[in-house]
């Protein structure tokens, strides 16, 4: 099966190249995808005729996870490292208090 290409002057053409961290990020979102389409088919036979109400609940849940982790990095816009610290702390405090059992 033969192609049309048209002839592009040297210089004028996007170079076809994917680096370490595209590879990285498509693998990542590939990944993701996949788990939230398995996922998905397991929610329906549990959530049943109530699935459109679960999937709106858990995406309110996760635009309010990502409002609060926006509103904390503004907070400390440049200090990521800082951000990161507060987030683990927060996260190891919940785990230490909402475990049942000696910790």
């Amino acid at each position: 099966m033969a192609t049309d290409r048209k002839k592009v002057p040297s210089g004028q053409s996007l170079r076809r190249a994917l680096g370490r961290t595209s590879a990285t990020f498509l693998t990542a979102a590939m990944i993701i995808g996949t788990g939230l389409f398995a996922a998905l088919g397991a929610t329906t036979e549990k959530a049943g005729s109530g699935l459109p109400l679960a999937m709106i609940f858990s995406g309110l849940v996760a635009l309010a996870t990502g409002l609060s982790a926006a509103s904390v990095g503004i907070g400390l816009a440049g200090r990521l490292l800082a951000w990161l610290g507060l987030a683990w702390q927060a996260a190891w405090r919940c785990l230490r208090h909402c475990r049942p059992g000696p910790f």
